[in-house]
């Protein structure tokens, strides 16, 4: 078992000897810090999955396991100037965009019952596309983390309960200090996995007051 302190930046991933990580994103495009992962603490490595293969799934097909067969409702939730400056130094992400898609069910009495957020990103060291579907209750509570497409060799072990089911200890007020067990064989897209879903807390602030019609 590997066991570092951090884990590493999203710059650090761009610079390392050979490796190239792009980020193409639904929203915008990320763009790269230095540090590690702030108050993450230990990172505890686990072995790879190489048995396993790619994931593709549609966008309507994850939501829908996520919210249900019911009605979903969709919104354009605005990234204003202010937003994206709170995105790049919390989460280290730029949005090029002006607005983000975001999903959500509503309870019998009309009041958000949960949110699915969406993201596509390429690793550029295989050309493989990490597209997550990530599910927030109205409370701010991770509730499922999912691929909807995962076609790089090098990532098939990320797709794994037993990784993917840690972000649900995260929330909106803890997401800067829960502790993450990574996959040792896939530390790029551990890395990836850990960022995107705490952009998505960031952004789960701005749409509980925003998502109600």
């Amino acid at each position: 078992m590997i066991k570092t302190n951090n884990f590493i930046s999203i710059r650090q991933l761009l610079t390392l000897s050979g490796i190239f990580l792009m980020i193409s994103i639904t929203a915008g495009v990320s763009h790269a810090q230095r540090g590690g992962f702030p108050g993450q603490g230990d990172f505890q490595g686990r072995g790879g999955f190489p048995g396993q293969g790619g994931i593709s799934i549609s966008t309507k097909d994850g939501v829908a396991s996520f919210l249900g067969e019911g009605e979903i409702y969709q919104k354009e939730i605005e990234l204003t100037t202010d937003l994206k400056k709170v995105l790049k130094e919390k989460v280290w992400w730029e949005p090029q965009e002006s607005s983000i898609k975001v999903y959500y069910s509503k309870t019998q009495n009309g009041a958000v019952d949960a949110y699915v957020f969406v993201f596509s990103e390429i690793l550029q060291r295989c050309g493989g596309t990490h597209k997550y579907c990530i599910k927030v209750s109205s409370k701010g509570q991770v509730e499922g983390v999912k691929f909807l497409e995962l076609n790089c060799h090098h990532s098939f072990g990320i797709n794994s309960e037993s990784f993917l089911n840690q972000f649900k200890s995260m929330n909106a007020t803890n997401a800067d200090t829960v502790r993450i067990d990574a996959v040792t064989r896939v530390t790029l897209s551990a890395n990836l996995t850990y960022w995107v879903v705490r952009r998505t807390m960031v952004l789960f602030d701005v749409v509980k007051g925003q998502a109600k019609s």
